[in-house]
């Protein structure tokens, strides 16, 4: 495969860099940068006196995935036009729509932004309502694969974008002009849209003619700007130290943990020499050292020293760093539950069910913004596949749904009507109604 390009901009360069990395972390893929990390803090040789990598605490990607929960119950998509409305939400379960925006939300918080492009094909088939003659596509796109321009009247928007996507074992881009036409372009930004596709793409248009661009951004929180790949720095920098830190952690729990032992005029049968004339022996505590004295006049003299580490204390110590990441993010701290016996277990990151809807309710208008034009670009792109108006393009609405009641929940709720039932504060037949799970677990937010 050729080379990955990148962009010419020193300042676009390293946003590609700064989002390829969280996605790696958010991906499980970010070895390589723990790796980096370690060298940069402790040097190489303890870095490979250390063993591999601890990878098994992500702060970035757990806060992400833990505050991402506005699509986990099915928003409920609605229009006034109870035919059309309907035909959405059939095209939009189709597309597991609701499933594939559980990723991009995740990916919208850690990445700050991210990119879902929709696609509308038409099937062979006849007869029905004509929206059931189409397939709709959503995939994501990671902001360091984009090279955008914003819009002049939405900022936050882009007007035309590059994408990088991979042909055949090639890079290439994907342009899209403001004007509603697709090129394609090689890794030297050379025209190869005749050569890959066979002819010259007509411009995606509107029943109106005006241009569709099939991409519409997501923003974690509203701002005036196309990018802002800084926010939440701090947690990916402080993620990676405590990836070094859970790293020491391993190396001091299997090589640090009991006394270190020493001997004087003695010498250790056995060891080995390796490469660099170092010599090495296996010293577990399980292990029996065979020595011998280096001088017949001189009676050796063996020894050890206290523990060089204590592994429950610096357990604790990460996990409050961890947990203080956390918080800094934005997880409230009196949200934060944990799933072991002990609560000082950083390993362990949630959020309450009550937490998770506070989460929900605080990103709801951000996505609502992209969704409603998402919305409008699904209509408009499904009108242009037909060449009739079979959607509406404006007057859509989304109600996120909240999550159901956990059982603790429920059981305070209960405990709280039967105790103003005792007091005469409340009839039987009010704590009867309010008993009822169906009254409140159809909740919505925003």
């Amino acid at each position: 495969m050729n080379a990955r390009p990148a962009p010419k901009d020193p300042a676009e360069a390293r946003r590609w860099d700064m989002s390829a990395r969280r996605l790696r972390m958010l991906r499980g893929q970010w070895q390589v940068d723990l790796l980096d990390r370690m060298k940069r803090m402790i040097g190489s040789v303890r870095r490979d006196a250390w063993g591999d990598p601890d990878m098994s605490s992500n702060v970035f990607a757990n806060v992400a995935n833990t505050l991402a929960v506005l699509y986990d119950v099915v928003p409920l998509v609605q229009h006034d036009d109870a035919r059309a409305q309907a035909a959405m939400q059939r095209l939009l379960g189709r597309a597991a729509w609701s499933a594939t925006m559980q990723s991009v939300q995740r990916d919208t918080l850690g990445l700050r932004e991210t990119l879902v492009r929709f696609d509308v094909d038409r099937l062979a088939m006849s007869g029905g309502d004509p929206v059931d003659q189409l397939r709709l596509r959503v995939r994501s796109c990671a902001p360091c694969d984009v090279v955008a321009v914003p819009d002049e009247t939405e900022s936050d928007q882009p007007a035309s974008l590059m994408e990088l996507r991979d042909l055949d074992g090639k890079w290439v881009w994907e342009r899209w002009s403001d004007d509603g036409t697709m090129s394609v372009l090689d890794d030297q930004l050379q025209d190869i849209t005749v050569s890959v596709l066979g002819d010259e793409q007509p411009a995606l248009v509107d029943l109106q003619g005006a241009p569709i661009l099939p991409y519409v951004m997501y923003h974690a929180e509203v701002t005036s700007r196309l990018w802002s790949g800084e926010v939440w720095q701090e947690l990916v920098e402080g993620t990676l130290t405590a990836g070094v830190y859970w790293s020491f952690f391993g190396h001091c729990l299997r090589n640090a943990s009991w006394p270190q032992r020493y001997a004087l005029d003695a010498e250790v049968l056995g060891a080995d020499e390796t490469s660099t004339g170092q010599k090495e022996v296996i010293a577990d505590p399980a292990a029996v050292l065979q020595m011998r004295r280096t001088q017949e006049s001189v009676q050796p003299q063996i020894g050890a020293w206290t523990t060089a580490s204590d592994p429950h204390a610096f357990l604790q110590a990460t996990a409050e760093y961890e947990r203080r990441l956390a918080v800094n993010a934005g997880v409230p701290a009196a949200d934060i539950l944990r799933t072991s016996g002990d609560p000082r277990s950083g390993y362990a990151l949630q959020l309450s069910t009550e937490g998770r809807r506070a989460a929900a309710r605080r990103y709801a208008p951000s996505f609502r913004r992209s969704d409603l034009a998402a919305l409008r670009t699904i209509a408009r792109l499904c009108n242009a596949a037909l060449g009739t108006a079979a959607l509406p393009e404006s007057g859509w609405s989304i109600t996120y749904r909240s999550l159901p009641p956990a059982e603790s929940e429920l059981a305070q709720r209960q405990l709280r009507i039967l105790t103003l039932v005792d007091r005469g504060m409340m009839s039987t037949e009010r704590a009867a109604e309010l008993l009822d799970p169906g009254n409140y677990e159809e909740g919505t937010l925003g």
